[in-house]
């Protein structure tokens, strides 16, 4: 950040963090309209200066607090305030430490930021028709009520000071005592919020602006004290009601709508596109993968649809569903692989939402080179199928893998009531054997070398890709009434 921009935004913090309204919702709404950034050692450093500010202005305050606790004259009233500050802390600090963030990320938009102003406008001018208060002491209920109202200020547009003084006066709070107990509260707040923001620094570039800044929002925040305890102590603190409002509505209105909006020019998406890189690196990296990976797909589908494979079905090739159905899937599988295993659950949900018009064939291909158990599970289901079960035979194969064995084959024929005997002769018959190696040498003709593969009408798709991904293509070829 340059001193310039260092010089601004000490300047709204010093005058907003202390005037009722919002330090936050403007700096919010700066950053959003000029494309100012606002670093978190920054934050930090006008935290200190408005803190500054605070000490200056109630010092006599302060020290009596101090003398009085550490003389522990429990009749003192100022030593009874300084229970109150703890209390109101306790909600503030609790709130604050826990939800910090998350109110940060949830309400950290111009827009929202107009809307809490305009909630802001509405609560301070409603101070207006509270009579002047009474009690010269808050209470501990009071203290922690305010307490409650500082940490709600954590959402941007919301203001401490508006939220704090006027739920003082409306709890009959004297003027000048609310205004007091306001940013004497605030003290353990922005000491916390700093030690909070300044765990996060992990670096200084240039102290030149950080100092600026903490100087700008000292001086410029004791201003508003001033400012605003002549007002409070008139009654006035309606004042800025109106301010808050106007401001509230007409953000909303420019973040929200095009009403104010200029035509966006190259050179301004340029600029838009840069800070947001700028502000997250990996964005280019994500967005860059996706359009890749989404070109790669559209390639790959536009050839496939091009180079159809008429690939033939076999008389022993199990299969489900009509054989009349419009669209035909030819799966090639290895039953001890692992995306097999995740496609075969795809083929069933499309089975089930594609009810009738799919015809599934399946292709033995097992990957004997990687898979040292596949051609044995491969002869177990066609085995299976020689007795009706290869269906319910396959799915218990993908249940059992990748722990495939000889004797796993028999349990399973045996669990679906299989002639064993028969089982076995069939699972080591060269009939069963040429099949499978007849399904394999059609794949290599056709240039499919890995599992799962599948053929959609002749469309080709390799591996497990997702279910929107089989559904595109059907719904393609459903369309062109193939």
């Amino acid at each position: 950040m340059d001193t310039f921009h260092a010089i601004i935004l000490g300047i709204v913090q010093g005058l907003t963090e202390f005037l009722p309204i919002s330090s936050s919702g403007h700096l919010v709404i700066f950053q959003k309209l000029f494309g100012l950034r606002s670093e978190i050692l920054f934050d930090c450093s006008v935290h200190i200066g408005t803190l500054i500010a605070v000490f200056i202005y109630f010092w006599k305050d302060i020290m009596r607090i101090l003398e009085t606790v550490f003389s522990f004259n429990k009749d003192d009233p100022e030593f009874l305030l300084a229970i109150d500050i703890v209390s109101g802390s306790i909600p503030t600090a609790i709130i604050g430490f826990l939800f910090k963030d998350y109110f940060e990320r949830a309400f950290s938009s111009a827009e929202t930021a107009g809307v809490m102003l305009i909630l802001t406008g509405l609560i301070i001018g409603a101070t207006r028709f509270f009579p002047e208060g009474k009690r010269d002491r808050v209470g501990i209920l009071r203290a922690i009520l305010i307490g409650i109202s500082q940490a709600v200020a954590i959402i941007p547009g919301i203001s401490r000071s508006g939220a704090t003084i006027s739920c003082g006066i409306m709890c009959g709070i004297r003027r000048d005592k609310a205004f007091r107990f306001s940013f004497l509260l605030s003290i353990p707040a922005i000491i916390g919020a700093f030690l909070l923001e300044s765990f996060r620094i992990s670096h200084i570039k240039d102290l030149f602006p950080v100092l600026t800044g903490t100087f700008f929002s000292a001086i410029f925040g004791l201003i508003a004290l001033k400012i605003l305890d002549r007002m409070i102590k008139k009654g006035h603190l309606y004042y800025f009601s109106p301010y808050c409002i106007l401001v509230g509505i007409l953000t909303t209105l420019y973040f929200s709508t095009n009403l104010f909006a200029a035509p966006l020019t190259e050179k301004r998406i340029r600029e838009i596109v840069r800070e947001e890189i700028r502000k997250n690196p990996k964005l280019i990296y994500d967005v860059l993968t996706e359009y890749i990976k989404e070109k790669r797909e559209k390639e790959e589908l536009s050839y496939a649809f091009r180079h159809r494979i008429n690939v033939p079905i076999e008389p022993y090739n199990p299969s489900l569903g009509p054989k009349d159905a419009p669209i035909t899937i030819i799966e090639f599988t290895d039953f001890e692989c692992p995306f097999c295993k995740r496609a075969t659950d795809t083929m069933d949900e499309l089975m089930k939402i594609y009810d009738g018009k799919i015809r599934l064939v399946f292709k033995n291909l097992p990957l004997s080179s990687i898979h040292k158990n596949a051609l044995s599970a491969a002869k177990a289901a066609m085995a299976a199928h020689k007795q009706g079960m290869f269906w319910p035979y396959h799915d218990m194969l993908f249940d059992s893998s990748p722990n495939l064995n000889k004797g796993l084959y028999i349990r399973i024929a045996k669990r679906l009531k299989l002639d064993i005997e028969r089982f076995k002769k069939d699972m080591n018959s060269k009939e069963i054997e040429k099949e499978i190696k007849e399904d394999m040498r059609i794949a290599k003709r056709f240039g499919i070398n890995a599992t799962p593969s599948f053929l959609i009408n002749g469309v080709l798709i390799k591996g497990a890709k997702p279910l929107s991904y089989f559904r595109k293509v059907i719904n393609r070829l459903l369309s062109e009434g193939r």
